[in-house]
């Protein structure tokens, strides 16, 4: 399967991975997995929604071969699966533009009779729709001379100053990794997944948990996924105190190290908002963090990787199977985004 993923996706798979299958199982969550790993993959995980009921996710997915006759085979298979189970709509989220197309031409020849369906643009999507990857094939003095100077002298003055960084996921260094996180979500303002997310990821053997300490303090923590030939990073939490030791710039690039060493051949940043700031002929001139929430995620990304083009995803898609239950879910979500105003 690793070898099917690692060719027929830009990211290498995880997501629509066996190892993926069994951290939802251990969730308790309900999936479902269609294809022959050869031609085909569809990794599916159920969502229980109140009021309006099931939908079914398929995490950058489903993955393509050239054979779109056994695609569209295995795509007709998951839509009579969907409609057994009453799942009223189906979230895909395509690896690549030839997939949505060929997932479009399907959709299309089902648009006559009494079951027609319907694809439509998700109004969010799950995963980000950019990432930045980096090559790790280039050896460790090409990596740091491609750094933007004010990266690798970040990471220079972090190792100058005792920063250490050490590989770890015992029941203290979970502990401690959870507590970043939570510093970093009411910093940031965002929401974490429930802890039991980070505890079960972590007990499987593709998921490794790094951590920087100064002068005995825990100050940056970044959870990373080794699979196939793509090592991603997942989750990150740093401290608010003593933040000109510079840790999450030494902790990132041991991360990089040790995914070279391990023999991954790229590192995916897992989520960027660049822009690509062309001149008068067209020629890239540069690649900036977009203004906004990502800004600053954004820029200290893309200060390992300054030359490096984002790689892009179509974004989630979703076929709508009964279109009363779609137009409720879309009313329900307008109403909590009203209330989610009022609060702020």
């Amino acid at each position: 399967m690793e070898k099917f993923l690692a060719k027929n996706t830009l990211d290498g798979g995880f997501l629509q991975s066996d190892f993926w299958a069994d951290f939802h199982r251990q969730l308790k969550n309900p999936v479902f997995e269609f294809g022959d790993n050869k031609e085909f993959r569809a990794l599916i995980v159920e969502h229980q929604l109140p009021v309006v009921g099931r939908y079914w996710f398929v995490p950058r997915g489903p993955v393509f071969s050239q054979n779109k006759e056994a695609a569209e085979e295995y795509l007709i298979k998951i839509l009579q699966a969907a409609k057994k189970r009453r799942v009223h709509w189906i979230r895909v989220e395509p690896q690549k533009e030839q997939d949505l197309k060929s997932i479009k031409k399907l959709i299309a020849r089902n648009r006559r009779g009494k079951n027609k369906l319907f694809l439509v643009k998700a109004t969010k999507d799950h995963q980000p729709k950019q990432t930045l990857m980096l090559d790790l094939t280039n050896k460790e003095e090409d990596l740091l001379a491609e750094m933007k100077s004010k990266t690798r002298y970040n990471i220079r003055l972090a190792k100058r100053r005792g920063v250490e960084i050490a590989e770890n996921k015992d029941d203290k260094a979970m502990q401690k990794f959870l507590e970043l996180l939570r510093i970093t979500a009411e910093r940031d303002g965002i929401i974490n997944h429930p802890k039991n997310h980070y505890l079960t990821l972590a007990k499987n053997q593709k998921t490794r948990l790094f951590l920087a300490r100064y002068q005995g303090k825990f100050l940056a923590g970044a959870m990373v996924t080794f699979y196939g030939d793509v090592a991603t990073y997942l989750h990150g939490a740093s401290s608010s105190q003593m933040r000109n030791a510079m840790a999450p710039f030494l902790l990132q690039w041991e991360i990089i190290r040790q995914a070279k060493q391990s023999g991954m051949k790229k590192y995916d940043w897992g989520g960027t908002k660049l822009e690509i700031v062309k001149g008068r002929k067209g020629e890239v001139k540069e690649i900036v963090p977009e203004k906004g929430g990502w800004q600053g995620i954004s820029r200290f990304k893309i200060g390992f990787a300054p030359k490096n083009l984002p790689t892009e995803f179509p974004g989630c898609w979703d076929i709508i199977l009964s279109p009363f239950h779609y137009r409720a879910y879309l009313f329900l979500q307008k109403i909590k985004a009203m209330i989610k105003r009022w609060k702020f």
